[in-house]
């Protein structure tokens, strides 16, 4: 059986490849214990949750858009049970509220423990932070929105990593230079798998990855989908 799915049950029309997708808003997929989020499911079938029992993050009723949301005040992550290698093109959306104040780095998306492995993050001067690839170069030259938001990144079928927030046009990162390689993540809210350095502060919604480029009218579809949900205004 693929371990790919579509997002058609969902109601957006979107084709196969989505690897993992994560919502609070739908609370039936997430493991509380005193408030503390445990485990956060993924409704793909790629079943690939996220788990925190040392560290965990806290459930926020009436968060991003009036609707559940997970909560990262400081030095708490989540885990995913096996990570994500994107060998080639690939589209993330993060709907996400980020705090600017305090540690000059907080990562949002990462790989692991070295200096120089995969992260997408903020950075306090509002600039969006990331490096997509093990080794790989950084980016920090898109501004970071205050407030309530939708992150799209994509790598297409060259290897060109673009970025934006709510539904603008795409910014081409790394000064146009390809971004080839495996490209892993499995670490949400921290650079370093739990270790919890550098952490996240502010709040996530979803997180939907799909393997592929996603063409501008999927593109659409899925902001204008998280837009709907979480009453945030595209551009």
């Amino acid at each position: 059986m693929s371990r790919r799915r579509s997002l058609l049950s969902g109601g957006l029309g979107v084709g196969d490849g989505l690897v993992l997708f994560l919502t609070a808003a739908d609370n039936a997929d997430i493991t509380q214990t005193s408030g503390s989020v445990t485990a956060w499911n993924d409704k793909s079938v790629s079943s690939n949750n996220a788990t925190e029992a040392t560290n965990p993050p806290t459930l926020t009723t009436g968060g991003i858009g009036d609707k559940d949301s997970i909560t990262f005040p400081n030095d708490k992550s989540l885990t995913l049970d096996s990570t994500i290698s994107l060998t080639g093109e690939y589209t993330m959306f993060f709907v996400n509220s980020a705090v600017f104040t305090g540690a000059a780095i907080k990562y949002l998306f990462s790989s692991g423990a070295s200096a120089v492995t995969n992260r997408i993050g903020s950075l306090n001067t509002q600039k969006l932070f990331i490096r997509v690839l093990n080794g790989g170069t950084l980016d920090s030259s898109l501004d970071y929105p205050t407030g309530n938001n939708i992150l799209t990144i994509t790598r297409d079928a060259s290897d060109k990593v673009d970025a934006a927030f709510n539904g603008a046009a795409y910014t081409r990162l790394f000064s146009d230079a390809a971004q080839t390689g495996t490209s892993v993540w499995n670490a949400i809210g921290t650079d370093n798998e739990g270790v919890n350095t550098a952490t996240w502060v502010g709040e996530l919604g979803e997180c939907l990855i799909f393997d592929r480029a996603l063409n501008a009218q999927e593109r659409t579809i899925v902001e204008t989908w998280l837009s709907n949900l979480r009453s945030i205004s595209l551009v």
